[in-house]
Formats: C-alpha cells, structure tokens, sequence
C-alpha cells in the first residue's frame, strides 16, 4: 500500500516478485519515463528528477527507468489484485498515464471489458 512514491514502490515490489497478497495504490507513477520527462520539461535543471530516477535523454538511463516501471510489469502485475485510486486535483502524477495503465492491467487480466474503465475526477472540496 502507498501514496505517490509509495504507490510506486509497492507496485515495483509486485512486479519484481515480492509476495504480496494485493497491492493498493494512490496517485502513483507508473511510467517513470513520462513522469521523468514531464518534470524535467517543467523545471529543466532545476529538477532534482535526473539524480533521483535518471535523465531520459541518455539511452542507457532511458532503458533502466522503462524496465523499473509498473506499466512493463503487467504480466506480473496482472497475478495478484491491485485497487489504483487517482486524486482528481494531482498535479504531479498524470491521470492519464495511470489510465494506460489500468486499460492495459484489464486487457492482460480480461476481467473486466476495458470499455467498462472510467476515469471519474471527483471535486472532494464540496463534500460537507
């Protein structure tokens, strides 16, 4: 279970073979190359994201990062539950990269049709 990061990490463990019975996540990256990419875009040589994950422009960088995101572990993945819960006002995390995501864990689990994924953006500020 986790946040972000977190959602991350346990995501990886899942799909490098750590044993877990289900895995729960919020507002998690799951190509950390689109996620690389669209902070250093955003805050060039300000990011701290080329030491954290790697810099996508270098080949060898770009290789690592594609192998340590969940969206290339879903044949693992797809052998145990996992819920994917996406904040409507994350600014850091992509929806829509998590929508791939989920598309492609139900068309790897064929558990339920594809056509029946929806992305719902909730505004949680106007709940009493």
């Amino acid at each position: 279970m986790g946040s972000s990061f977190g959602g991350f990490v346990a995501l990886h463990l899942a799909g490098t073979g750590t044993p877990l019975r289900c895995v729960v996540v919020d507002s998690s990256s799951t190509d950390i190359v689109k996620f690389a990419d669209r902070l250093y875009t955003e805050y060039k040589e300000n990011s701290d994201i080329l030491q954290r994950v790697g810099d996508t422009r270098i080949e060898t960088d770009k290789q690592a990062m594609i192998a340590m995101s969940p969206s290339a572990m879903i044949d693992k993945l797809k052998e145990i539950p996992v819920l994917h819960l996406h904040g409507g006002r994350d600014t850091v995390t992509h929806r829509e990269d998590n929508q791939q995501f989920i598309t492609d864990m139900l068309a790897a689990t064929r558990a339920i049709p594809s056509s029946a994924f929806r992305m719902v953006a909730t505004d949680c500020s106007r709940i009493a």
